[in-house]
């Protein structure tokens, strides 16, 4: 009886959260959360565009126009001053290979502005597609790129996975973060192209959770966004499966001392009715404090590695992806080579000869005499095995 009292009373606890949702005429579908008990309010737009619809020899697009969306200076100072000198925070974006969203938590009495520069941004660049501000984002890209790809732990490999499952000219074949090689061809009028045929209401998500009032919520989204015209967008095909049939693929990695193994398993498409039990299946690899997790990595390395592992269905499109590691190289703990941070060797081409790199002693960089490297090389260095 006192166990049911007890549960009872947890259940009268959990707040009662009305959740509404509705379309606009134009397609924007809008999820309102209030919660007067919070403090701050969460706004998310996610829009139906991604990586995936970058135009040929321009990967990376999606994500530099995701950069530029904060810069326009046409109302004001850009988006995120704006809001942060309101008390704005976690004001940022992120591109995938299918959406781009956007972020921001602030005080409820942020809201409208909020909304109205989201509008504004939705509907144009503004001046933040010009030649001089696309200048300058190129290089906070290339430095983005850097440090998520050559300057990080086994970032290398997981470009060199999607480059082989998904060979060019694959939409897929390229991280998210692009080819920058491809991205100092782009023009502003490039960028204003693809945010007119790929922003707007129609499939655009609009969700705010937080303390602020139905009613004027409802009316200030009615006001700022409805007149908003829908674009046809462009239609796109679905995707060639990737191969997956059983094969080694060696990546370098010279960032750690570490290698790491990933294995990638075929799944069902995105929208099939199995994602929310590999959502599941991916918790139980992440969290192996409730979960078979450590059995799993046991069955497969016999103890060789005891964090790290993970599953994320969303990680490669009609797949599940998970890595198990990283396990410790022969050489000694974990720590970074001095000499290597800022490089930015090519991900398909020779491995940069590794310095001196002390991981509990002196470690020479194996090579073959040419700077070239084999497997067994990659394997004695620290080697991202898929």
């Amino acid at each position: 009886m006192l166990t049911l009292a007890l549960a009872a009373l947890s259940l009268a606890q959990i707040p009662r959260l009305t959740v509404e949702q509705y379309t606009l005429p134009n397609g924007l579908v809008v999820v309102l959360q209030p919660d007067t008990q919070e403090k701050l309010v969460a706004l998310s737009l996610r829009y139906p565009v991604g990586s995936r619809h970058d135009p040929a020899n321009q990967a990376g697009l999606a994500h530099l126009v995701e950069h530029l969306m904060f810069l326009d200076e046409t109302h004001g100072p850009p988006f995120s001053q704006q809001l942060e000198a309101l008390g704005g925070v976690d004001i940022n974006a992120y591109t995938a290979f299918d959406h781009t969203e956007y972020r921001a938590l602030f005080p409820p009495e942020v809201l409208p502005l909020a909304l109205w520069l989201e509008a504004r941004r939705m509907e144009s660049l503004g001046n933040g597609a010009t030649a001089s501000v696309l200048a300058s984002e190129r290089k906070v890209v290339e430095n983005e790129a850097l440090q998520r790809t050559s300057d990080a732990a086994f970032g290398v490999g997981e470009q060199i996975l999607f480059e082989s499952i998904f060979p060019h000219p694959h939409p897929l074949h390229y991280l998210p973060i692009g080819d920058q090689e491809q991205l100092e061809a782009v023009t502003p009028a490039d960028l204003t192209l693809f945010h007119s045929r790929h922003y707007g209401p129609k499939g655009a998500s609009l969700v705010i959770a937080g303390n602020f009032n139905l009613g004027a919520t409802k009316k200030w989204i009615e006001d700022y966004f409805s007149a908003i015209a829908p674009r046809e967008r462009p239609r796109f095909y679905a995707l060639a499966r990737a191969d997956l049939r059983a094969k080694p693929i060696f990546g370098p990695e010279w960032v750690s001392g570490h290698a790491r193994i990933s294995l990638l398993w075929a799944g069902p498409a995105a929208d099939h009715a199995f994602i929310p039990s590999l959502e599941v299946f991916a918790a139980m690899l992440n969290y192996s404090s409730f979960s078979r997790g450590e059995y799993l990595r046991d069955l497969f390395l016999g103890k060789a590695t005891k964090r790290g592992a993970g599953g994320d269905p969303a990680a490669a499109p009609g797949g599940l992806y998970s890595s198990l590691g990283p396990a410790a190289h022969p050489g000694g703990p974990f720590t970074e080579c001095p000499g290597q941070r800022g490089s930015r060797p090519k991900v398909m081409g020779p491995a940069p000869a590794l310095e001196k790199c002390h991981r509990g002693r002196d470690h020479e960089g194996p090579g073959d005499g040419d700077g070239q490297r084999t497997p067994d090389t990659y394997r004695a260095a620290g080697a991202e095995i898929t």
